[in-house]
């Protein structure tokens, strides 16, 4: 190799040499540059610990120990705001008592279903010599037999059928039968509110159930509860009562509503602030084959619903009953409406229409899905549901379906909301409670009652139509408020936004010493005040750092 060339190779050598310090004296630099720039921040910062961390000439074991320090708070501080996180996204919505106790004249008086125990009378329709009959394999007459089968739609137990030949399906027209002709109706003797007596067949609305043809006292009319189109087997005037009803239950009464309006409301408890009624049944109508128990069933439930006959108390003949009513009331946060009803398990007014009840409430809505339900299992439906033209009602056949129907109704409900997400739910319910709700729990004595005792105290205006002093009975029903005041309970959050970033502005700062304010310096440390540096010192000594400078000073 000749000298030029040993010259320019050597050059080339010398070159890569100088750029690969240049680069190794550019790397040291940014590692310097970061290291001086974080020290400032730490010197800076309102974080608790981190100033240890930027001081010099200190034993290695001591920046381990602030490390450490600084990490398991970090950790704690986090892990604790990940479980207040997760609490308030899992269960945002608490159910607490209120602040202030409700008067009872805010709310109405419950509404009083009173359902006889009797079915029929004997005298009408003798339902015991007709089983007797079927039971000893005798001919029955076709009359005695539809009203046979109709009667053991609303008995407590089946009655039997020994040839096993029933009717599938009734038509409107027999069910009215049943209802004007076969059913018997309650028989009161008197009746009171706030201790002046009242017609009882005018104000005690007839009502159809399951349980037979009961009497309601304080209910919505049917106008106010059913849609237009739905109709009433029992034919209800649909302006029952012919009163300005200034009412509802998510806002209350109106502030121009007087004490006398419609539903009824009490001021006062006890027994002189309530309602009253005596009931009377005779020894000829009572029939022990379509139930072994005799007297009355009583149901209390809130205006604008239809009753609960699984919840409910009894008055046997012969005793004075008195029941203490106590409201139980639920109301919701304005602040709940951004949640979704699954979320605060409950539904707002306007969020859930029915297709029959113009009012929501759970027990309506179960009452209608059941319907359904009820329809689409055995193509038909049970008399006492609202229904429309061409509606075909469960004949005897039926009642093995619509008793699994009411069996296995609530097990689909389940099914369905367990696996909502991954089947078609259009069929799915999801029967949650109004947000605002109202139900009422009694408090129920009784006693036994010599009325005979008193009997010629009584008015006779008071007493029944065809009164029998030795074949009747008469028990007695009081119901009323026990206490002027009541507390409700109220839905509302756990953590709203305002108080979750407090709770996590607490944690951090139990455990860092974090704010705001430290959040601003961090932002600050990384945009604005890097920024500005690069401005000020350049490119190279971008830190700032005084020793930095002064060695890029003396380097130049």
């Amino acid at each position: 190799m000749q000298n030029g060339e040993r010259i320019a190779v050597l050059n080339n050598y010398n070159q890569k040499e100088s750029a690969q310090h240049k680069s190794r004296d550019n790397n040291v630099k940014f590692g310097q540059n970061s290291s001086r720039y974080f020290a400032e921040f730490c010197g800076s910062t309102s974080i608790h610990g981190l100033k240890y961390l930027r001081e010099r000439d200190r034993y290695v074991i001591e920046k381990i120990w602030w490390i450490i320090v600084v990490s398991i708070a970090t950790v704690g501080a986090f892990s604790l705001i990940y479980k207040t996180y997760m609490k308030w996204t899992t269960s945002p919505i608490v159910v607490t008592l209120a602040k202030t106790e409700t008067p009872i004249w805010k709310i109405p008086f419950p509404a009083v279903t009173i359902c006889p125990e009797l079915k029929s009378s004997p005298t009408v329709f003798n339902c015991t010599d007709v089983y007797l009959k079927y039971l000893n394999n005798l001919e029955t007459t076709e009359t005695e037999r539809e009203n046979y089968e109709l009667f053991s739609l609303i008995c407590d137990s089946k009655l039997k059928f020994l040839d096993g030949n029933t009717t599938e399906f009734f038509n409107e027209t027999q069910i009215h039968h049943l209802v004007k002709d076969l059913l018997l109706d309650l028989t009161a003797g008197s009746c009171k509110w706030l201790g002046v007596e009242f017609n009882c067949s005018s104000e005690l609305r007839p009502l159809l159930t399951l349980a037979g043809l009961c009497r309601t006292f304080n209910l919505l009319d049917f106008s106010d509860m059913f849609d237009e189109e739905t109709e009433d087997i029992l034919n209800t005037p649909r302006d029952y009562h012919k009163k300005i009803r200034e009412w509802s239950l998510e806002s209350g009464y109106h502030s121009s509503a007087s004490i006398d309006t419609y539903p009824r409301r009490t001021t006062l408890p006890g027994i002189k602030s309530g309602f009253q009624v005596d009931l009377y049944v005779h020894d000829d109508d009572i029939d022990y084959t379509c139930g072994e128990l005799q007297g009355f069933t009583v149901s209390l439930h809130h205006p604008g619903e239809s009753p609960d006959l699984v919840n409910f108390f009894r008055v046997p003949l012969d005793q004075v009953v008195i029941a203490g009513v106590k409201p139980n009331m639920i109301k919701t946060s304005t602040d709940l409406s951004k949640y979704a009803p699954h979320v605060r398990q409950c539904y707002l007014p306007g969020e859930k229409q029915l297709d029959y009840f113009q009012i929501y409430t759970q027990r309506n809505c179960i009452m209608e899905c059941l319907h359904n339900y009820i329809l689409k299992t055995c193509g038909c439906i049970t008399m006492n549901m609202p229904y429309e033209d061409d509606t075909k009602f469960c004949g005897p056949a039926k009642m093995d379906c619509v008793d699994y129907a009411h069996v296995h109704f609530m097990e689909e409900e389940i099914r369905m909301e367990i696996d909502k997400d991954s089947e078609d739910d259009t069929n799915y319910c999801g029967c949650l409670p109004p947000c605002t709700s109202l139900e009422f729990d009694a408090e129920v004595s009784q006693t036994d009652w010599n009325w005979r005792k008193t009997h010629s105290l009584r008015n006779e205006n008071a007493k029944p139509p065809n009164f029998d002093f030795e074949k009747g009975h008469f028990s007695r029903l009081t119901v009323f408020y026990r206490e002027m005041q009541f507390l409700s309970s109220e839905r509302h959050e756990v953590y709203g936004h305002t108080e979750f970033w407090a709770n996590c502005g607490g944690l951090l700062g139990l455990f860092l010493g974090f704010s705001f304010t430290s959040a601003m310096e961090i932002l600050y440390f990384l945009t604005l005040r890097l920024i500005c540096n690069i401005l000020k010192f350049g490119k190279k000594v971008w830190s700032g750092a005084p020793e930095l400078l002064e060695k890029q000073k003396n380097s130049e």
